[in-house]
């Protein structure tokens, strides 16, 4: 018996045609439409963390997350611990989907990743600052946003709370190759993708390394202490207001004198600001 809504062979061969056409196009936008959608979730992963931040300001007296050292020396607590009991223990939001690949594994064996997909960890002990066995990640806290901040003479500079003017230039989480970091204006600009830091701690150099990886075409994700969140360009990176002294028209910028041929080679096409 025929039906009226029967497929004759014309019908299903049209249907196997734009079937294929299909398939033929996203064959052909395959590499860029995957690095457009991993970076919508990695967009959306910092936007829920941007939540989570201000969840845990309204909870404690309008302050940040303490950074790993106190003015006093004595021992912090990293942004992972302090923020658990609201991002729960699932490691999936910790992760730009770009860099899921940390540099060693669970058994401590290095796995061969590299910049810009690498990630932070696997960590195999505990630390008195909140650093959790096995904690691992591909996104990184501006030290600076810090309501308590290191000792050794850059208290002054930690921002401490939300609720300052500028909120909207103040980075406050991004993709990032370590848990954190303390940038410089002063900082030169890594001359490779994955160049390690010179020194942390009370004496940092070249901290932006840490941000300075070319995760999404030229720029990475990042959220800002008005929760918002977008895209910054890699050299944008010299103009945002990392610390209450740091100057945003230092030489690394446009404004600062910075030439294009001035730039590493692998930094020169990007956009400059």
């Amino acid at each position: 018996m025929k039906s009226g809504t029967a497929f004759t062979k014309k019908d299903l061969a049209v249907v196997l045609g734009c079937v294929v056409f299909m398939l033929m196009n996203l064959g052909a936008i395959g590499s860029g439409g995957r690095s457009r959608a991993k970076q919508a979730v990695c967009l959306s992963n910092l936007r829920q963390w941007g939540t989570i931040f201000s969840t845990y300001a309204n909870d404690n007296g309008g302050y940040n997350p303490p950074g790993p050292y106190f003015a006093a020396g004595g021992p912090g607590i990293m942004w992972m611990s302090a923020l658990r009991k609201y991002a729960g223990d699932s490691n999936d939001l910790y992760f730009c989907p770009m860099a899921t690949i940390p540099g060693t594994d669970w058994s401590d064996r290095p796995t061969g990743a590299r910049c810009p997909n690498k990630a932070w960890g696997y960590y195999m002990t505990d630390a008195r600052w909140g650093r959790r066995r096995y904690d691992v990640g591909s996104y990184g806290i501006s030290e600076y946003s810090g309501s308590r901040g290191l000792s050794g003479g850059r208290w002054d500079q930690y921002w401490k709370t939300p609720d300052v003017k500028t909120a909207g230039r103040i980075p406050m989480l991004a993709d990032c190759t370590y848990v954190d970091g303390t940038p410089l204006h002063t900082d030169s600009p890594p001359q490779y993708d994955g160049e390690p830091r010179v020194s942390g701690g009370t004496n940092p150099v070249n901290e932006m390394n840490h941000f300075s990886t070319n995760r999404h075409n030229g720029s990475i994700n990042m959220l800002f202490m008005d929760w918002s969140v977008r895209a910054v360009g890699l050299k944008e990176l010299w103009t945002l207001k990392w610390h209450r002294k740091f100057n945003t028209a230092g030489f690394y910028t446009k404004a600062g004198g910075r030439q294009p041929e001035d730039w590493p080679r692998w930094m020169r096409h990007f956009k400059d600001y």
